[in-house]
């Protein structure tokens, strides 16, 4: 049940840290999606309007000739599919493409489209194959599910082209399916006249009219050839040859005249029977290899009026979640290699150790150094000083009454704002009208004397290296109730001068005089100084800045405490964004600030008497 619970509360603390890291860039991510939108809108248009032309093609299947068509099964699906799919292939192949552009004339418009560059010193074929591959990349063509039409698509800039485009290819489709099934009965096309190439597709039939004029059936290799014509020309020829001796001999009216006349006749009259059977049968082979249904237009494609690209929307919309997702993926990506610590629930995480308290940034713009250093006495009603009074609050809970006297504050690494939060912790200390003490304990880089407008020519150093007395390196403050005691001059090994009888004698007297002794002491990882001066103190506390240390450092900071035997009371996590990292941190403060705010108008100056905050 506790293991349980435990996940629960670790799943709700993930799902709270990206929602505030959602909050957090909201602004940034907006700016982002804005200024990706605006962009994608001027691309988007300058794209010139596509327009698309469709024509629909109704393909018949080809019935395959049987004495018992009643008995023949049915075409199977997936040979219907294989044909269907034949007759696309065969409608996007570079012959046929070929032919609708020489038939269409498509290649000046295609060049004027900007499809393609003609160049005179380019034969025409080459022009003609370049224009052939644009075409393939455009045409589209797709068959209606559970029918036998097929719709040919072509896009554009230029609407008048993309008509063009798709009818052209369709009138081709056309003409090479009748070409193909006129290429059987050969000795007809052969007697066509010379343009008999440019059939017109929606009339074959009238074609087949000119097979019935007498001259061209005489020459036709089916009558020419047929055994019984010749055999009736041959006694024609001999009708002829006796009627012409018989005219030599005789009149028109003779009986034997007029009997060769009427045999002739008659085997003439035979001979154009038996042609118009040979010529029957030819169109009745030759109309059943035209099969017309077969192939037909339903639906010439007229010139599109409205254009169907670019989608603009559709390009801001993904601009816009584009955008998005990949500021989201950065910041979570960001955010993921980002190991330093952040909030409580990191240092009970990763470092657990007892958390003290957050410490908010001061971001009151604030040029006097001293002003800053001890802004929470000089701000007594403020959120800072609140902060600070909750972290004294838990100090007095981490021991017994008295029992921590002397505190030591340190830091993984410089920079983390020891000095400021020292003076400050010192300040909450201060109004409950008790003596206190602020030692600087950084004799490498001192700052405490800059912040307490004291001078640093002799401290703690100096103490700890001579037979200097308690009172000749403390210096008073303007602020009541605060003695501090500089660093002093410099010292080349500090941390032997920290091990010594010396600092011992000097926390005892430090002890006996104030209620409250905070030292401020150099940062732990590459030195030893804080380690020593942790080990002859009542407790330590471990200063984090926010977002500034990787969680390995922090590791080994309280790896290295734990090993010298120093009481680490907690960790303080330092100049934290609270409305940043908190959303509830502003209802807070509103809150705050309203129900102080009378006592904050009345207030003169910095409250230093004996009331607690």
């Amino acid at each position: 049940m506790d293991a349980d619970r435990f996940q629960y509360v670790e799943e709700e603390i993930e799902i709270r840290h990206y929602l505030n890291l959602l909050r957090r860039h909201y602004k940034a991510a907006l700016s982002t999606v804005i200024i990706s939108v605006s962009l994608a809108a001027i691309y988007a248009f300058k794209l010139p309007n596509i327009y698309q032309a469709e024509t629909q093609i109704m393909v018949q299947k080809e019935a395959e000739p049987t004495p018992y068509t009643e008995l023949k099964d049915p075409t199977p699906p997936y040979l219907e599919n294989v044909y269907f799919n034949t007759q696309i292939e065969v409608l996007k192949s570079s012959d046929l493409l070929g032919k609708a552009i020489r038939d269409g004339q498509l290649l000046e418009p295609l060049a004027l489209a900007g499809k393609i560059k003609p160049r005179k010193d380019v034969p025409a074929e080459k022009q003609v194959e370049a224009a052939v591959n644009v075409l393939r990349l455009g045409l589209a063509i797709d068959k209606i599910r559970d029918t036998r039409i097929l719709i040919l698509r072509y896009k554009s800039t230029n609407a008048i082209l993309a008509k063009e485009v798709v009818n052209a290819v369709a009138r081709a489709y056309i003409r090479q399916n009748v070409e193909e099934k006129l290429y059987i009965p050969k000795e007809l096309l052969q007697f066509f006249p010379e343009d008999a190439e440019k059939i017109q597709v929606e009339t074959p039939y009238g074609q087949l009219q000119k097979v019935s004029q007498e001259d061209i059936a005489k020459t036709l290799p089916s009558v020419v050839n047929d055994p019984l014509i010749r055999q009736l020309q041959s006694k024609a020829a001999e009708a002829e040859s006796q009627l012409g001796k018989l005219r030599e001999t005789f009149k028109e009216k003779h009986p034997k005249v007029v009997e060769a006349k009427s045999t002739l006749k008659f085997i003439k009259d035979r001979i154009k029977t038996e042609t118009e059977n040979i010529v029957r049968n030819l169109k009745t082979t030759l109309a059943s290899q035209l099969q017309v249904s077969n192939v037909r237009i339903l639906k010439q494609a007229e010139v599109p009026q409205m254009p169907v690209g670019p989608n603009r929307l559709r390009i801001l919309l993904i601009a816009a979640l584009g955008s998005a997702a990949a500021f989201l993926g950065l910041i979570f990506t960001l955010d993921f290699l980002d190991d330093s610590i952040k909030s409580q629930e990191d240092i009970e995480k990763f470092v657990q150790l007892p958390f003290l308290g957050n410490v908010p940034i001061v971001k009151e713009k604030i040029k006097d150094i001293h002003q800053k250093a001890f802004f929470v006495h000089y701000n007594p009603l403020s959120d800072v000083a609140e902060s600070f009074r909750f972290v004294k609050i838990a100090l007095n809970f981490s021991g017994a009454p008295g029992a921590l006297k002397c505190l030591v504050i340190t830091s993984a690494v410089p920079s983390e704002g020891k000095s400021m939060f020292s003076t400050n912790l010192i300040s909450s200390f201060l109004r409950d009208g008790e003596r206190v003490l602020l030692v600087d304990a950084d004799l490498r880089h001192p700052t405490v004397h800059l912040f307490t407008n004291t001078d640093n020519l002799k401290g703690l150093s100096n103490f700890l290296s001579s037979n200097m007395e308690f009172d000749e390196v403390l210096q008073k403050t303007n602020i009541p109730q605060l003695d501090v005691i500089p660093a002093g001059l410099l010292s080349p090994n500090p941390t032997e001068l920290f091990a010594s009888y010396r600092m011992e004698a000097f926390i005892r007297e430090a002890k006996a005089r104030y209620e409250h002794i905070i030292i401020d002491s150099p940062p732990i990882i590459g030195l030893a100084d804080s380690l020593v001066i942790g080990t002859k103190c009542d407790g330590a506390i471990l200063l984090i800045q926010a977002r500034h240390v990787s969680r390995n450092l922090i590791k080994k900071a309280k790896q290295r405490l734990l090993e010298t035997g120093i009481k680490v009371l907690g960790v303080i996590l330092n100049k934290v964004d609270l409305e940043r990292e908190d959303p509830a941190y502003r209802y807070f403060a509103q809150g705050y600030y309203h129900y102080y705010g009378k006592k904050k108008d009345s207030a003169a100056g910095p409250e230093t008497g004996s009331t607690s905050g």
